[in-house]
């Protein structure tokens, strides 16, 4: 069965709801264009929140000459910081450097300086060398063995997910037609240019046809398989790289160590996150279906390894892991490079009136999201386009100090509304200056404040998200909406709460 709507037609379609396409859907939608932006599952649900959760300029890529790339993603990253600071975070790193480590120690500090000049000194602080004393008084879990100093530079931490999710909001409220769980399944072509796409809802069979003047491919690791729907000729385009994370009991505290490999070179992560360790990445290629992607023995085994060696007193194994999870970076082919050597430059490519974003790095999503939609305006002929996101706060983002609005408002607003302190300071931070939105459902009913069991997330949290973040699974609530997955795991304690939520509020 196909369902038309002669109203269901749009400037632009866009085939994705990672954060490329949530990014485009809101830079087109702020200027007025009707968008239609369409994700199979939900949104983020893909590589952009598998991350690691980093909004980083990207030190290892001076060593491959990208300049541009590291200059572009320094400054994206202080916007970042700037335009959403409930979700985004400074973060110092520990660079520890072993007799052994590939890297000098005087290579080192010439890399730090330039990444500080390449940031334009914008860092919360430039670089500092460290003896071996004051690298184990920073992060005295670390091995001393063979220990000659270290490193502490600056970049900052982020909540992809909800990244994700505040441009979908956005693009939402200035007009755009947004759906998780929606696929994007044929065309219908005529002299290579689609004149509609046929879209159907998860669990349905119905499809639902709808016509625009262009499409943008925005699906990241399945951008192979929706070019081949478009055009079945299509080349593969895409090197797929596989990366793991797993979350451990903490090993660092506050600041974020930048490891080594021993096996193979590669550099990873250990990363504060609330109150435990993410440890990751891996980069591995992969070549089946991106559906499929998940964490194996192998992958768990090589983090643990690497881990043991340089906490030797963690003692960590498979029983000390909280949460998994596994992601692919969708890099533009190049020959005769590994995985880790190729370049995370974007690449736009415009075929009919279709056009391909492939590539990228997510801290630098919003210029991508901007030179697509600067392609947008001159092939649609709408004027002149100005760049208008560069210092716009995303949806919650404007509470510019938070420490600052929890310390003067505190008192008050929890006066007003009953709420313990504690909560209050939760939903700030957690929603920036939409608190006020959870707030209203807490005060619908008091049991709407309870605490889900075990976690600083309270009842009506869940309701929130059903009615006004597009959580249609608690899967979704406790994977993108919160961290409760991360933070506790697949069999959380409160799991059956949240199930029962979603059976009572959902409709």
């Amino acid at each position: 069965m196909i369902s038309t709507n002669p109203n269901q037609h749009f400037d632009v379609v866009i085939i994705g709801g990672g954060i490329n396409g949530a990014g485009i859907a809101r830079e087109l939608s702020l200027r007025g264009l009707k968008v239609g932006l369409f994700e199979k599952n939900d949104f983020g649900s893909g590589t952009s929140s598998a991350s690691s959760k980093l909004a980083h300029g990207g030190l290892r890529y001076l060593e491959q000459r990208e300049f541009g790339l590291v200059f572009e993603a320094c400054r994206e990253r202080e916007r970042l910081l700037r335009n959403a600071p409930h979700l985004v975070k400074s973060l110092p790193f520990i660079l520890p450097i072993y007799k052994d480590s590939p890297r000098p120690k005087w290579q080192i500090q010439i890399g730090l300086w330039l990444y500080d000049i390449l940031s334009r000194f914008k860092t919360a602080h430039p670089h500092k060398m460290l003896s071996v004393k004051q690298t184990l008084e920073l992060a005295p879990a670390l091995n001393p063995e063979n220990l000659v100093g270290g490193a502490l530079y600056y970049d900052a931490q982020m909540d992809d997910a909800r990244i994700v999710l505040e441009n979908v909001l956005e693009a939402e409220y200035n007009g755009a037609a947004v759906h998780n769980y929606t696929e994007v399944v044929k065309f219908d072509k005529e002299d290579g240019i689609i004149k509609s796409a046929y879209i159907r809802g998860k669990n349905s069979e119905s499809l639902y046809q709808i016509t625009g003047d262009l499409f943008i491919n925005t699906t990241g690791p399945w951008s192979d398989i929706v070019s081949k729907i478009i055009n079945p000729e299509t080349e593969s385009r895409l090197r797929l790289s596989k990366g793991i994370h797993i979350i451990v009991p903490s090993l660092t505290q506050d600041k974020a160590v930048l490891l080594t490999a021993k096996q193979d070179g590669r550099v990873f992560f250990v990363i504060p996150w609330q109150g435990h360790s993410l440890v990751g990445t891996t980069e591995t290629d992969y070549t089946g279906n991106p559906d499929d992607v998940t964490a194996t023995d192998a992958d768990i085994d090589y983090l643990l390894n690497e881990i043991k060696r340089v906490f030797p007193t963690s003692q960590l194994s498979k029983d000390h892991i909280i949460s998994t999870f596994a992601g692919l970076r969708p890099l533009v082919h190049s020959e005769n490079q590994t995985a880790g050597s190729t370049s995370r430059e974007h690449h736009i490519i415009e075929e009919g009136n279709v056009i391909h974003l492939l590539g990228g790095k997510y801290t630098t999503y919003r210029k991508m999201s901007e030179d697509v939609a600067k392609l947008v305006f001159k092939t649609l002929q709408k004027g002149p386009f100005y760049p208008i996101t560069e210092s716009r706060p995303l949806w919650g983002g404007r509470i510019k100090d938070m420490e600052t609005h929890i310390e003067q408002h505190t008192e008050h607003e929890c006066h007003i509304h009953n709420l313990e302190p504690d909560l209050y300071t939760h939903l700030v931070r957690q929603y920036g200056n939409k608190y006020l939105y959870v707030i209203s459902i807490l005060n619908e009913n008091p049991n709407f404040k309870t605490r889900l069991e075990g976690t600083p997330y309270c009842i009506g949290e869940v309701i929130y998200a059903i009615r006004y973040q597009k959580a249609r699974t608690p899967e979704d609530f406790m994977r993108r909406r919160t961290s409760i997955y991360l933070n506790y795991g697949p069999n959380a304690p409160c799991k059956k709460d949240i199930i029962e939520l979603f059976k009572q509020f959902k409709k």
